[in-house]
Formats: C-alpha cells, structure tokens, sequence
C-alpha cells in the first residue's frame, strides 16, 4: 500500500510539473490577443466547452447535479479570476503578474490552519515575510521597465487571492474522491455560465476578436486549460497542497525568459533582486514542510496505541 502510495505520489509531482511549465505560455498567450480581458475570458471559457466535457466522459465519470452543484463556488471564483489575471498580463509587465502571482504559497500559510488544521510555524512566518518584501521591491523596481503598471499590479494580486481560495475548494474536493476531469468539466461549465453575460455587457469587442485570435485562445483551452489545470487537478488527489503550489513557481521564470523572448520586457536590477527574494522566501517555507498530508488524505488511519496495555497482554499470552 505504501509503495503504491509513493507511486501515485512520483506520478503526480510528474503531472503537476507538467502543469505549471504549460501555464508558463499562459500570459504570452494572452498577451499576443488584441481583444479587450472580457472578450479574451468570453471565448476562453466557449472554446472550453466540448474540450473540457469530452474529456471528462471519455476518460473521466462525465458530469453529474453533484459534481455541478459542488463546482458552482470554485467556478464563480475560477472566472472571477480568470478576467483578473487576463486584466493583469494586459495592464502590467508579465514579470510582475507572474511574480505576484508566486505569493501563493506564503498565502496558504495564512489558511491552512484554518482550512487543514496545520500550524503555522516561526519558520514559514519569517520566510512568508521574506517572500512579501521580495514582491514589495518587485514591484518598486517595476518603474524602470516597460509594460508595468501598478493598476495592474493590484489586478494581479487580487488574482492570487481568488487562485488561492479556489485551489483550496478544489483540493478538498478532490480528497472526497472526485474524479479531476469531472470536476475540471464541471468548473469551467460554471464559470461560463458567470462569466458570459458579464463579459458581454462590459466587452463590445466578443465578436472582433479575429481568427488569430481565436487561434490564441484554443491554444490556451488545449494548453494551460486541458493539459495544465487536468494534470494540476488531478495530481492534487496525491500531493501536499504545498507541494503543488510551490511547484507553480516555475511558471513564471518560463513566463518571464517567453517575455523577454518574445515581447522584449526587460528585467530591472531591483525587479530581479526582488524575484530572487521571493523565491528564496516561498522556497524557505516549502522547505520546511515535513508533516504530511492528513491521514485520511493519504489513505491510512493512524491508530494510538497503549504501550502498557501492549505489554500487559503480551504477559498473559506468555503465562
């Protein structure tokens, strides 16, 4: 059992490195769309769709009212931020929104007392304090570079908070044993249905977006949709959520080396001294993560034992 247990658990740290190197192109995708961020979210979510449905009742258990009803929160917030982020990659420096984006390990700490019953140590708090001063030089050496903006740098962190609470809500979702296609299924039907009408009323650029862009937005359903958010949702049955978000900070080194590549955003000294500090922060907390994951979680259930009646009994089986 416990071989098999470290098999899953090798197998998914595979799957959510996959994920988080595919939502690196994320941003660069977004960034490429000449539409407005509701028109962008608008398709986002239509091409979705029968990407995300066949999926789930080919390989999956398909949809269900359960699965549905249990995606209507982690939906509404899943396109919430979606909108947030797009606002952001568009308003700011890719670098920044990326980079802020990283926090979200250091936020865990301040819910998953709450949520996971964990206790936030001396440790993670210095190192949480660390990551935050790294984001605050971050974004003071942002006005030395092209593309950044602190409106949407505020955009950018209202997204990690949003992303944050929906990791939760999906990871315990998940640790009930649902299946990772059906939900991601059922998440993005939600989120479409909150989604379009908002979209619609504030975005009268949905029906120009054009066929590049349409190109770029179905590349995102397949990339960072399908292949990123299935292979994250899924490896969250069997990793620490820790894990899984620490893993995310290599989404944006990938993000910022395609910035550079691509859209020719530079890298101030302040704004990489700053992204430094804060990976050497989030990199200090996950370090420090020994404990693992409930026993419920991880499938075993620990049993106290009473040393002394042990070996009184064992004294009678012998007599």
């Amino acid at each position: 059992m416990t071989e098999h247990r470290d098999a899953d658990s090798q197998r998914a740290l595979g799957a959510a490195s996959v994920a988080v190197f595919v939502w690196g192109f994320g941003p660069l995708l977004v960034r490429g769309v000449d539409a407005s961020a509701g028109a962008i979210t608008f398709w986002r979510f239509a091409l979705a769709q029968p990407i995300m449905i066949g999926t789930a009742y080919l390989l999956g258990g398909g949809l269900s009212w359960r699965v549905i009803r249990r995606a209507v929160v982690p939906g509404l917030l899943f396109s919430v931020s979606m909108l947030a982020s797009f606002l952001s990659y568009q308003k700011t420096s890719i670098v920044n929104a990326s980079l802020i984006g990283s926090l979200q390990p250091a936020l865990l700490l301040l819910v998953a007392p709450f949520i996971f019953g964990t206790r936030t140590t001396g440790r993670q708090a210095l190192f949480g304090s660390v990551a935050i001063s790294g984001v605050v030089l971050l974004v003071v050496g942002a006005g030395g570079t092209n593309g950044s903006s602190w409106v949407g740098d505020l955009w950018a962190a209202f997204n990690l908070v949003l992303w944050t609470v929906y990791f939760v809500l999906v990871q315990r979702i998940r640790d009930d044993g649902e299946d990772a296609t059906s939900i991601l299924a059922a998440v993005f039907l939600m989120s479409f249905v909150f989604a379009a009408p908002v979209t619609l009323l504030i975005s009268d650029d949905v029906g120009g977006v054009g066929w590049k862009g349409i190109l770029l937005v179905s590349l995102m359903a397949i990339g960072p949709g399908l292949i990123g958010h299935g292979l994250m949702t899924w490896s969250q049955r069997h990793l620490d959520i820790r894990v899984a978000s620490l893993l995310g900070l290599a989404s944006p080194v990938i993000s910022t080396i395609g910035a550079w590549i691509v859209f020719s955003q530079s890298l101030g000294v302040l704004q990489a001294a700053g992204g430094v500090i804060v990976l050497v922060g989030l990199g200090g907390i996950v370090a420090g993560q020994r404990v693992p994951r409930t026993a419920a979680a991880a499938g075993t259930v620990r049993v106290p034992v009473d040393d002394e009646a042990m070996s009184q009994a064992r004294r009678r089986l012998l007599s």
